[in-house]
């Protein structure tokens, strides 16, 4: 349980980092939204890539 509570505060961490980095740098808070569900999708897509090389 404490290593899934662990993983989710990460994750939470991650994204709240990401959210307000992409809204400082861009000023939208609707791209920055996007960009924060984006770019997970994205690192699961090219881990396959990654790890290969």
């Amino acid at each position: 349980m404490v290593s899934a509570a662990k993983k989710i505060s990460q994750v939470l961490t991650h994204m709240a980092i990401a959210y307000a980095l992409a809204y400082t740098v861009t000023g939208s808070a609707v791209f920055s939204g996007l960009a924060v569900l984006v770019e997970p999708v994205i690192n699961v897509l090219l881990l396959p890539f990654h790890e290969a090389a």
